[in-house]
């Protein structure tokens, strides 16, 4: 279904992906299927993500963001959380990032998305208006203060890499 896949820790820049390649005949899903998931009819599929274990098919873009960072991103916004989830959740990313470096398609620090942006679009065949990329460059599309307001329990992403081989073309660790 998806011609490609961006994916990253959580906080890397994975909706703002949704929104750049959101534009003429393509829709980029938002972590599908979890909070975007009606399929329209005639338009080219993409997904942007954090979590890697539903909707990865496709050329692969992982972003490659430091944990320190992704982590401090995170908790910035994050408002009552559980108890000890902080603890949980750094170790949760920490697994993550581990899984994302195994993968094999295109690798862009998160530091260079905007300089690497053309080489992006390119590897997974999108050709967008010069002029859409440049809005999207200059708007800053972070979550709101009041969108991660946490109740009840939460359990950070859980990796399950042994329910993925067959969907991604994970290297052997060396």
């Amino acid at each position: 279904m998806f011609e490609a896949t961006i994916i990253g820790l959580p906080r890397s820049r994975t909706f703002w992906f949704s929104q750049l390649l959101t534009h003429g005949d393509s829709k980029c899903f938002h972590c599908y299927p979890m909070y975007d998931n009606e399929i329209p009819e005639g338009k080219r599929l993409f997904n942007s993500t954090c979590h890697p274990y539903e909707g990865i098919e496709g050329k692969l873009v992982i972003i490659e963001r430091p944990v320190p960072e992704a982590y401090e991103s995170f908790m910035k916004f994050a408002h009552n959380v559980p108890k000890n989830f902080d603890k949980r959740y750094y170790r949760a990313i920490v697994r993550q990032f581990h899984f994302l470096q195994s993968l094999k398609g295109l690798h862009v620090k998160y530091d260079q998305i905007n300089d690497r942006i053309d080489e992006i679009l390119a590897y997974i065949g999108v050709d967008l208006p010069k002029e859409w990329i440049e809005q999207c460059l200059n708007t800053n599309m972070q979550t709101g203060d009041n969108d991660m307001n946490f109740s009840g329990t939460l359990r950070p992403p859980i990796i399950r890499p042994q329910s993925l081989m067959g969907t991604f073309q994970a290297q052997s660790p060396s």
